[in-house]
């Protein structure tokens, strides 16, 4: 009997060592679920507060986006089958200006397309050699405007960001724009087709690539991550030098862009025009 109640006597004491015991272990399940909420609160500040732009930046540039090119035009007969309006087919390079690629992205990507291909510089213009000169020279846009500009002229000009650039450009003494070499007016040129193209519109920069120029593009697109692709231009050709009676087609007309930009056309669209 004396056994028995001793057995008796610790069973009790062991069970409300675990009633006791009981609360502990519920405090500690319950700070340790909240340490984990407030971890997982805090890293979520991080990614949306902290590092967001840069995370938004990388999700903008890894997106697929749809670029269209235009396919060839039709051949034109007479009623006799003679070709009155064929196509010549070009080797070129085509620019696809991505949404939040700044100037100073772009003249990376001209300063390597450079190495690649061979450009005609004779399209280049003072605002080109001033763009440069201002990319080249500076690496924060605003120490330029601050060295260029007076306080006056920021003020007034906040808001207008784009006559604020305007001005900035008009600003660059021409002396400075001298002494340029060979291979900074290739990459102003090519930058000069870049500033031409609109935000996923396709723009040729160059049509009638060699095939070495077309191979070692080739061989570094991956580099270019989208913005430069090859492709084939279509470029009208009418037998014998002789126009279509009807008109011609060519580059959308330079004193015409504006109407037909609002017309939904592309700058690199062709458009007919009467002989």
């Amino acid at each position: 009997m004396q056994h028995g109640g001793e057995s008796m006597a610790k069973e009790k004491i062991k069970r409300k060592l675990n009633k006791n015991n009981l609360p502990f272990r519920l405090n500690i399940l319950f700070l340790t679920v909240f340490l984990a909420f407030a971890l997982l609160i805090l890293r979520l500040g991080v990614v949306q507060i902290v590092r967001g732009a840069d995370y938004k930046k990388i999700v903008d540039g890894t997106q697929e986006k749809t670029a269209q090119l235009d396919s060839a035009r039709g051949k034109i007969y007479d009623t006799n089958g003679k070709v009155l309006a064929d196509n010549q087919a070009q080797l070129a390079v085509v620019y696809i200006r991505h949404t939040g690629l700044d100037g100073t992205k772009s003249l990376a990507l001209s300063e390597k397309l450079a190495k690649l291909i061979h450009m005609d510089t004779s399209s280049v213009t003072d605002r080109d050699k001033q763009e440069y000169y201002v990319l080249t020279h500076y690496k924060k846009l605003q120490t330029a405007y601050e060295k260029y500009l007076t306080k006056s002229d920021q003020a007034s000009l906040k808001n207008k960001p784009a006559k604020e650039y305007d001005l900035l450009l008009k600003r660059i003494p021409q002396n400075v724009l001298k002494g340029f070499t060979k291979q900074d007016m290739q990459v102003m040129a090519i930058q000069h087709e870049f500033n031409q193209a609109s935000n996923l519109t396709p723009h040729y920069v160059k049509k009638g690539l060699t095939e070495k120029e077309l191979a070692l593009i080739g061989e570094h697109l991956s580099e270019f991550h989208g913005t430069i692709e090859t492709a084939v231009a279509s470029t009208r050709k009418y037998p014998d030098s002789q126009y279509f009676f009807l008109g011609k087609v060519r580059d959308i007309p330079q004193e015409k862009i504006n109407s037909y930009l609002a017309q939904g056309y592309n700058r690199n669209d062709k458009v007919g025009v009467s002989n």
